[in-house]
């Protein structure tokens, strides 16, 4: 009798510990098909939004090269300006979708900052403005000094600036590019440059957002440059005439007007005052395209380099 019970027992034992097995393995095959399942909605929202970002990206060339056609001449009033966003998210049929044109052709071109003096000048000129964190002409020479040693392709070092011998003795020692800035945050290995001169801090802007290492030929878009770009391209203009050469280019009425390269001088405050012609243009060659879009939690951007002549090259894409 003990026998049964015992075996009795046993076998209750064993279906209990069959049952809580299977009860296991069915949980563990449930998570693993719920992951699997994620994974597929994820990958699938990811590869949806991508193809958002390429589409976005198309726009933006249709948009420039429309505007290629329609006029000789680029402002701030140009349709790739003024893309209207809830259209674009509606067209996307996304949560959100977000698609910026930024000229790069009104910015300070690093890559030629060792041309000629105007352009040593006009750089000294916008790092002592006293917006950024550098404390004095003194600094803002020795920096300009060293970006252009950084950019020249000689090994003769400049007055303040730094060639190999000096990155030779950081620790660790790196060379001097002694070419064309690759990337903005190679500026960081240039010396006298910090992350709060380059990228901004609570106190002080960051000089990043005024300029580009696209480019070589040395000239600003006055249409488009922003406030300290056109405050140093002369050392007679302040603040006060800034604003009204910004003001003068952002009425609609005077869009036309933009079309010749002259048009400051009409700007009340900017009588006697003549910028370089060889230092400034009313064409853009450059333009970085920013797009973003969103389903539900899922978000994906791209960030690409478009540059405009006869046709229009993509120089730059990533996709994060």
């Amino acid at each position: 009798m003990m026998r049964l019970r015992d075996r009795s027992g046993m076998a209750l034992l064993l279906a209990l510990f069959a049952i809580t097995f299977l009860v296991a393995v069915t949980l563990q095959f449930n998570r693993s098909v719920t992951f699997q399942l994620q994974g597929a909605v994820h990958f699938q929202e990811t590869t949806r939004l991508d193809t958002m970002l390429l589409g976005g990206l198309n726009i933006a060339r249709a948009a420039l090269l429309a505007d290629l056609r329609q006029n000789d001449f680029d402002s701030l009033h140009d349709g790739w300006a003024s893309l209207d966003q809830d259209e674009l998210t509606t067209l996307f049929s996304a949560d959100m979708f977000e698609l910026k044109i930024k000229d790069l052709s009104g910015r300070l071109q690093v890559n030629s900052l060792a041309q000629s003096e105007a352009q040593r000048q006009i750089w000294v000129r916008f790092l002592s403005s006293g917006k950024f964190g550098i404390d004095s002409v003194d600094e803002a020479t020795a920096l300009v000094d060293a970006l252009a040693d950084w950019v020249d392709p000689d090994s003769e070092t400049r007055d303040q600036g730094a060639e190999n011998s000096y990155y030779a003795s950081l620790s660790p020692p790196y060379g001097c590019r002694n070419g064309p800035v690759r990337y903005p945050e190679e500026l960081l290995l240039v010396r006298g440059m910090t992350a709060e001169i380059l990228y901004g801090n609570k106190e002080h802007s960051g000089i990043i957002e005024y300029l580009t290492i696209t480019g070589q030929e040395g000239t600003i878009n006055i249409n488009t440059a922003p406030d300290l770009v056109l405050r140093a391209l002369h050392p007679e203009l302040d603040e006060e005439t800034v604003a009204e050469l910004l003001e003068f280019r952002q009425d609609p009425d005077n869009r036309e007007l933009l079309a010749d390269p002259a048009w400051y001088t009409g700007v009340p405050g900017m009588e006697g005052i003549i910028l370089p012609e060889n230092l400034i243009t009313i064409r853009s060659s450059w333009f970085r395209i920013g797009i973003r879009a969103r389903s539900g939690e899922i978000e994906r951007q791209g960030t690409g380099i478009l540059q405009r002549q006869e046709k229009l090259s993509l120089v730059y894409w990533k996709v994060e």
